[in-house]
């Protein structure tokens, strides 16, 4: 699945294992989203209003969630095909 939010940005999601990346944005992505292109790991995702929050990890140390909130989602979209998602290389920070 795919995100794209009224900034720019354009997140792909792999729901059922948990992995997520920003595929290409006008601005430069946060620290915890990381490169473009890099697939990270989650927890969870839900929404604030039409946001996407990504839940990254709970600190045990400070007891806080470590999410992200991306800008507005403007747009939804699900046709990419299992074989384009084998043609792109998988990378894991």
């Amino acid at each position: 699945m795919y995100y794209k939010t009224e900034t720019g940005s354009l997140y792909e999601v792999d729901i059922p294992n948990c992995l997520i990346r920003r595929i290409a944005g006008t601005s430069q992505p946060t620290d915890r989203v990381g490169e473009d292109g890099i697939w990270k790991k989650f927890i969870g995702l839900s929404w604030s209003g039409s946001r996407l929050v990504i839940a990254w990890r709970f600190n045990k140390e400070t007891n806080i969630l470590e999410t992200t909130v991306t800008s507005p989602v403007i747009e939804e979209l699900y046709e990419r095909t299992v074989a384009e998602d084998q043609e792109s290389p998988i990378l894991y920070e």
